[in-house]
Protein backbone atom coordinates (compact mmCIF):
# COMPACT_ATOMS: atom_id res chain seq x y z
CA UNK A 1 0.00 0.00 0.00
CA UNK A 2 1.06 3.60 -1.24
CA UNK A 3 1.93 6.32 1.84
CA UNK A 4 1.87 9.50 0.57
CA UNK A 5 4.32 12.21 2.95
CA UNK A 6 6.00 15.51 2.87
CA UNK A 7 8.98 15.59 -0.20
CA UNK A 8 12.54 16.28 0.97
CA UNK A 9 15.83 17.24 -1.48
CA UNK A 10 16.44 13.65 -1.14
CA UNK A 11 13.42 12.84 -3.48
CA UNK A 12 14.40 15.62 -6.37
CA UNK A 13 16.18 12.60 -8.17
CA UNK A 14 13.66 10.50 -8.29
CA UNK A 15 10.85 12.86 -8.90
CA UNK A 16 12.94 14.60 -11.28
CA UNK A 17 12.56 11.11 -13.09
CA UNK A 18 9.30 11.13 -13.33
CA UNK A 19 8.75 14.23 -14.60
CA UNK A 20 10.95 13.09 -17.32
CA UNK A 21 8.45 10.03 -17.88
CA UNK A 22 5.68 13.36 -18.89
CA UNK A 23 4.82 16.16 -20.82
CA UNK A 24 2.85 18.78 -19.15
CA UNK A 25 1.18 20.93 -21.44
CA UNK A 26 -1.31 23.55 -20.16
CA UNK A 27 -2.62 26.71 -22.42
CA UNK A 28 -0.47 29.12 -20.47
CA UNK A 29 3.13 26.87 -20.78
CA UNK A 30 4.79 24.02 -22.43
CA UNK A 31 7.41 22.31 -21.13
CA UNK A 32 9.39 19.65 -22.77
CA UNK A 33 12.67 19.62 -20.85
CA UNK A 34 13.37 17.80 -17.59
CA UNK A 35 14.92 20.56 -15.11
CA UNK A 36 18.30 20.65 -13.75
CA UNK A 37 18.53 18.89 -9.89
CA UNK A 38 19.82 22.79 -9.31
CA UNK A 39 16.36 24.43 -10.89
CA UNK A 40 14.54 21.79 -9.24
CA UNK A 41 15.95 22.11 -5.97
CA UNK A 42 15.08 26.04 -6.06
CA UNK A 43 11.35 25.00 -7.23
CA UNK A 44 11.28 22.93 -4.11
CA UNK A 45 12.77 25.81 -2.07
CA UNK A 46 9.81 28.14 -3.09
CA UNK A 47 7.07 25.61 -2.75
CA UNK A 48 8.53 24.54 0.77
CA UNK A 49 8.63 28.20 1.76
CA UNK A 50 4.99 29.22 1.13
CA UNK A 51 2.56 29.21 4.09
CA UNK A 52 -0.06 26.05 2.85
CA UNK A 53 1.95 24.78 0.09
CA UNK A 54 2.98 20.95 -0.15
CA UNK A 55 5.02 19.20 -2.18
CA UNK A 56 4.25 15.32 -1.32
CA UNK A 57 5.31 12.33 -2.84
CA UNK A 58 3.46 8.76 -2.99
CA UNK A 59 5.77 5.88 -1.66
CA UNK A 60 5.29 2.60 -2.25
CA UNK A 61 8.06 -0.26 -0.92
CA UNK A 62 10.58 2.50 0.26
CA UNK A 63 9.78 3.95 -3.66
CA UNK A 64 8.30 7.46 -4.71
CA UNK A 65 6.19 6.17 -7.53
CA UNK A 66 4.19 9.53 -7.62
CA UNK A 67 4.12 13.36 -6.69
CA UNK A 68 2.26 16.42 -6.37
CA UNK A 69 2.18 20.25 -5.35
CA UNK A 70 -0.93 21.23 -3.46
CA UNK A 71 -1.70 24.53 -2.70
CA UNK A 72 -4.76 26.68 -1.86
CA UNK A 73 -4.49 29.41 -4.89
CA UNK A 74 -2.64 29.74 -8.37
CA UNK A 75 1.43 30.68 -7.85
CA UNK A 76 4.06 30.72 -10.57
CA UNK A 77 6.51 28.15 -10.00
CA UNK A 78 8.76 29.09 -12.97
CA UNK A 79 10.74 32.08 -14.50
CA UNK A 80 9.53 34.06 -16.36
CA UNK A 81 6.27 33.49 -14.82
CA UNK A 82 3.51 33.69 -18.20
CA UNK A 83 1.69 36.87 -18.69
CA UNK A 84 3.56 38.96 -15.28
Amino acid sequence: MAIVRLATEGDIPRILELYGQLTITTSTTERQRIPSPEDYRETFTRISQLPGHELLVAEEKSKVIGTMVSWSYPICLITPCPGR
